[in-house]
């Protein structure tokens, strides 16, 4: 997000946020990598998910 588009961004979140803490929700930031081998395991290897839909790489030390 870049210039307007940030502020408005902002803006909005600080708006949702000033809803949902009220609410009892706390904010939460998911890993935007997660390891290769735990979406293999869960939806099988084979899958369309694990062989089209994901992008995965080396991180240099062995880890995908």
């Amino acid at each position: 997000m870049l210039g307007e588009d940030a502020g408005l961004r902002a803006a909005l979140e600080a708006h949702a946020r000033s809803i949902l803490e009220g609410a009892g929700y706390e904010r939460i930031e998911t890993p935007t990598f997660e390891a290769t081998e735990l979406f293999a395991r869960g939806v099988g290897e084979s899958t369309d998910i694990v062989g089209k839909e994901m992008f995965t790489f080396d991180d240099g030390s062995g880890r995908s």
